[in-house]
């Protein structure tokens, strides 16, 4: 009956209810294209995110290994400049040192002794020097066929005499087992007090007691103090050999060879 009166309604009014019609359905006509429009665009940057996340990764993998090849090339290049200044050291006294590995440290403290094991037939004595291409590492307490345990100066048995070159001042310098900034750290005792003492100062090996060589540079002062007598000065000193990353070692025969030999854990000036 509704399509056979919809069939008989005159046109005009016919035109008229299907304009209708479309003003009602074009909203919901338009919502849904452009509901389908986001959903199209949601889905690309969806799509997009998962490109992004998959390169993110690519970049991160990319830049761990950029950087543990910079670390390795870093590694490289230090250990190379170890053995440059190794080796110059060596060629300047070639007829003097005695090139040693460092395999071992003491079990009860970094500070102690190091052992080291010599790359020649040439003899290791007691009480002869240890340097580095940096200066003063310590000297030898003990010996076998072809090691050689070194005193460090870091450790407070180890009694070096010692100057300020600047002053003219003498000291002695002894460890104390404590650390500053990650280095070893040292004191020097018995400044005259009248000394202008400055932070920065070198401080040299003196040459008395023959068992040092005079002048190796042994470190620089990062503190002063005045002594509770008053009569002297006495000053914090950072070595110049970085005492807990020793790998090679060269070792000078002592000046003296007549002087009483130090047994381990003993010190001498």
């Amino acid at each position: 009956m509704l399509v056979l009166a919809a069939l008989s309604l005159p046109d005009s009014l016919e035109r008229r209810i299907a304009g209708g019609a479309k003003e009602i359905v074009a909203p919901i006509q338009s919502g849904l294209s452009v509901f389908a429009s986001r959903l199209k665009e949601a889905v690309s940057v969806i799509r997009g995110l998962g490109g992004m996340a998959t390169r993110n990764l690519e970049m991160r993998q990319e830049l761990t290994r950029l950087r543990n090849e910079v670390r390795l090339a870093r590694g490289l290049a230090e250990q190379n400049r170890r053995l440059r200044l190794a080796l110059e050291l060596k060629q300047a006294h070639s007829d003097e040192l005695i090139p040693c590995e460092v395999i071992a440290r003491a079990a009860s403290g970094w500070w102690r002794t190091v052992r080291v094991a010599k790359e020649s037939e040439a003899p290791i004595a007691l009480q002869s020097t240890a340097i580095t291409a940096n200066g003063l590492a310590g000297k030898v307490v003990a010996v076998s066929r072809n090691t050689a345990d070194v005193l460090l100066v870091s450790d407070p048995t180890c009694r070096v005499s010692v100057r300020i070159d600047r002053l003219g001042v003498s000291g002695v310098l002894f460890g104390r087992r404590e650390l500053i900034k990650g280095r070893a750290l040292c004191r020097m005792n018995f400044i005259n007090k009248d000394a202008d003492v400055r932070v920065g100062d070198e401080v040299a090996t003196s040459g008395l007691g023959g068992v040092f060589p005079k002048g190796l540079l042994v470190g620089r002062v990062s503190q002063v103090y005045q002594g509770p007598s008053g009569l002297y000065q006495y000053a914090d000193i950072v070595p110049s050999v970085d005492l807990g990353n020793l790998d090679i070692l060269f070792l000078i025969a002592p000046q003296n060879p007549l002087a009483e030999p130090s047994r381990a854990g003993e010190g001498g000036v």
